[in-house]
């Protein structure tokens, strides 16, 4: 099982393979009943590679390791102090066991290592392992102290939601707010998730959920969902306007096969640009455009991308492609409709410099309501959703947007 997750995290980690899709292959070749161990490995030791490097350099003495052990030695880590169910000695064992043959040489040094990493390994302060370019970008959005603060958030696992129009059963389910059809659940196993989704139920960020109900319920039937893979805004937006004509538009061939697949017959998807379908002469009441991001929001839910995230990707070609769509599809609105831009990410270039270039004098940014109290962060040009102990480790940036013409 260890040489198997190992090999999956190196693939994610080194090689930018989807976790989801190497996950999924975990857990069909184990036994049911080892699911949650296989999960807990899998994402801590992703969770923790980035923030323990540091911590793995001064425990090594600043000696240079390659990127094999330093694997090995986080997975070891999380065993460790992240799963108590697992004895030490077994760790010790098991991961020795997993030393790549090229790397015997080094086995005797390696041994000492995981001893070293159990003896100091509580004591160790995580603290300011965000890359320079990330807490600078934190500071300038949302504030100085804010960095530490989402650095927690990534050093913990994410929590699962659901919407579900029809009330939930499962035992550990819990509703998180009467007015709104979003659960919260202690454990998410292979039949739980199946009975949610055949129910066509939504499993995602509670941000995410949230940005359909954003709308003012006095906003017309015709609704647009912009680059709309995989399909959990436009099938929460489904089960809020039953009766509502809702169209999903997505460009890349591949996610709308994904898209499709999971929407079926509820809804209209098109597989098309989303700048090449807002051409077209139709105009709607609600957009929702989520548009193409850096994603920096989501580090806790995708902490692998700290290894490989750099930092141009936020300041030159995504911004461009914000503003395009945007005014674009700003065009598209009816008298007093509303578009919600919404990116999970916290960079200001994505977010306020967006709509601030966007925004015409015919439209006017709304204040977003506060729905199931959610944690809010207010600027002129839309609000940071922030992450909460209720609200999971995300951060996402929603600007809703009226038009006045």
């Amino acid at each position: 099982m260890r040489k198997d997750i190992y090999f999956a995290a190196k693939k994610v980690l080194f090689e930018g393979v989807s976790k989801e899709e190497l996950l999924n292959d975990l857990l069909s070749k184990s036994n049911p009943n080892s699911s949650k161990t296989i999960t807990t490995m899998f994402y801590g030791t992703l969770r923790m590679y980035f923030p323990f490097q540091p911590q793995l350099k001064k425990i090594n003495q600043d000696r240079t390791l390659k990127k094999d052990i330093k694997l090995l030695a986080t997975m070891a880590y999380v065993q460790f102090f992240q799963m108590d169910s697992i004895p030490d000695y077994a760790v010790m064992d098991e991961m020795i066991k997993l030393l790549p043959a090229k790397f015997k040489n080094v086995k005797k040094h390696f041994t000492w290592l995981l001893h070293e990493i159990l003896r100091v390994g509580k004591s160790l302060d995580f603290s300011g392992f965000l890359p320079d370019y990330m807490a600078s970008e934190l500071k300038l959005s949302l504030g100085a102290n804010f960095a530490l603060d989402y650095e927690d958030f990534i050093l913990n696992p994410s929590k699962k939601y659901f919407c579900l129009d029809s009330k939930a059963t499962f035992d550990t389910a819990i509703k998180l707010n009467e007015d709104y059809p979003f659960y919260s659940i202690s454990s998410f196993g292979s039949q739980v998730q199946k009975e949610i989704l055949d129910q066509q139920g939504v499993i995602c960020e509670l941000n995410s959920m949230l940005i359909p109900y954003y709308f003012d319920e006095s906003v017309g039937k015709d609704h647009l969902d912009l680059c709309s893979a995989p399909g959990s805004k436009l099938l929460c937006a489904k089960i809020r306007y039953k009766n509502d004509r809702i169209v999903g538009v997505e460009k890349d061939k591949e996610r709308f096969v994904s898209l499709k697949k999971r929407v079926g017959d509820l809804l209209e998807v098109e597989n098309v640009d989303a700048l090449e379908y807002l051409n077209q002469d139709k105009s709607f009441d609600r957009i929702v455009l989520d548009a193409p991001c850096s994603g920096l929001g989501t580090l806790a839910s995708n902490p692998e991308w700290l290894e490989f995230k750099n930092e141009s990707i936020h300041h030159k070609k995504l911004p461009g492609i914000q503003k395009k769509l945007l005014k674009k599809a700003l065009a598209k609105l009816n008298k007093n409709g509303q578009l919600i831009y919404s990116v999970c990410t916290f960079s200001k270039a994505e977010t306020q410099d967006v709509i601030q270039e966007a925004l015409g004098e015919q439209y006017k940014v709304k204040k977003l309501p506060n729905l199931i109290g959610e944690k809010h962060l207010s600027t002129e040009y839309g609000t940071y959703l922030l992450p909460s102990k209720k609200m999971g480790n995300q951060i996402f940036f929603v600007a809703l947007i009226e038009a006045k013409h």
